[in-house]
């Protein structure tokens, strides 16, 4: 069972907030803690991180996170939500479209891809992260966060900023993030750029300026979806949404007043 927190009233509009790898479901609640206030928000750990450790090996899969979110959202009588997600958090809300498209109305998808579409190179990030796995294991969780935050995607980031996230991610469990990683990451996820061009409902998609790769994604993703929205915010990396709180809260927010409503 995955562990998750709720905000706001049951009985108003749903909205559901999946993290980062290596993150956990207060990632989000600056986020929260307004949008609670006109809607109803479920934030989730995902398996290894957060509470929601220890569990069977078949539960980190992609495919079980999907089915143990639309367990949970059942049992509390919801019949569909808008879903926002960051990053891996993003990687997990487009999966769950997949399996069950007429449970979200509209989506949110913060520094997301849709996975790597040549077999090839998802061999490749198969092989990279089985050598973070490894790194994890033999360096330990803050020399690994330290060369983490070195990638490209993480440009320009903070330094008090990048010194909270090594302090709050050094909590995690190396054992849970080795699962999550052997059996979530982008090597071993099936591409979903096929299923976009059917994506009938609103998207929302934000990315930073200087987490170029990203930017790139998102451009291609953009030109296949039918009813999204990009944008791209100035002077941010990957951490767009921790960079620029305020401004990208302003466009979440807004976006669910118009499209977040219960169908």
């Amino acid at each position: 069972m995955l562990n998750y927190q709720t905000y706001g009233k049951i009985n108003a509009s749903a909205v559901v907030f999946l993290h980062g790898f290596m993150g956990n479901l207060v990632d989000f609640q600056l986020f929260t803690d307004i949008i609670s206030q006109s809607f109803f928000c479920i934030s989730i750990d995902l398996p290894g991180h957060g509470k929601s450790i220890n569990l069977e090996e078949s539960a980190y899969t992609i495919e079980q996170t999907c089915t143990e979110i639309y367990s949970s959202l059942q049992k509390m009588n919801i019949s569909n939500c808008t879903m926002v997600g960051y990053s891996f958090g993003g990687r997990i809300a487009l999966s769950f479209v997949d399996r069950y498209r007429d449970f979200v109305r509209s989506l949110v998808l913060i520094s997301t891809s849709p996975g790597i579409q040549l077999q090839t190179e998802r061999n490749l990030r198969i092989v990279s992260d089985i050598n973070k796995i490894k790194a994890l294991e033999n360096n330990g969780l803050i020399e690994f966060l330290n060369r983490w935050y070195e990638a490209p995607i993480f440009s320009g980031i903070p330094e008090k900023l990048k010194e909270q996230l090594i302090a709050d991610k050094g909590k995690n469990i190396v054992s849970e993030l080795d699962k999550s990683l052997k059996n979530a990451g982008t090597g071993v996820m099936q591409p979903l750029w096929g299923i976009l061009p059917e994506l009938n409902f609103s998207i929302l998609q934000i990315v930073g300026e200087r987490d170029k790769k990203f930017c790139d994604i998102n451009m291609k993703m953009q030109e296949l979806l039918p009813k999204s929205t990009l944008e791209i915010i100035p002077n941010c990396s990957h951490y767009v949404h921790l960079e620029q709180t305020e401004i990208v809260l302003s466009k979440i927010y807004n976006f669910l007043i118009i499209n977040g409503n219960r169908l």
